[in-house]
């Protein structure tokens, strides 16, 4: 017994497939910045200010080829604060700001990937 499948119009589905992939990847990047804006402002917001300049240092950048984004300062007064020096304790600010954003993270993924299938299932970009 055997069974025969046949894809009839296969450059089409192949091209429609690959079309779907690009739009899945440019969501989950818009989706990925805008959790990595929630971290970037939960670490802002949660810094003991002096002068606000390491709150004011915080980026949000792409970490391209990777479907990643950065979330930190080039101060290296915020990695002293994040885990401490012989002289002084660690006062995390960036690990628990990134704890504080993760459910709303997952929110932003999930709510952009359902609207790209949607989209897709429509028949539309």
């Amino acid at each position: 017994m055997s069974v025969r499948l046949r894809v009839t119009n296969g450059d089409r589905l192949a091209e429609d497939l690959a079309g779907f992939g690009r739009r899945i990847e440019a969501a989950l990047a818009e989706a990925l910045t805008a959790s990595g804006e929630d971290v970037r402002a939960a670490a802002a917001g949660g810094l003991h200010r002096r002068s606000g300049r390491l709150a004011a240092s915080v980026f949000v950048e792409d970490d391209s080829p990777a479907l990643a984004i950065a979330v930190g300062t080039r101060l290296i007064h915020g990695r002293h604060l994040e885990f401490g020096t012989r002289r002084m304790a660690a006062k995390p600010w960036l690990r628990p700001a990134l704890a504080a954003a993760r459910m709303a993270a997952i929110a932003h993924i999930r709510r952009a990937l359902e609207a790209t299938v949607k989209r897709a299932q429509a028949g539309r970009s």
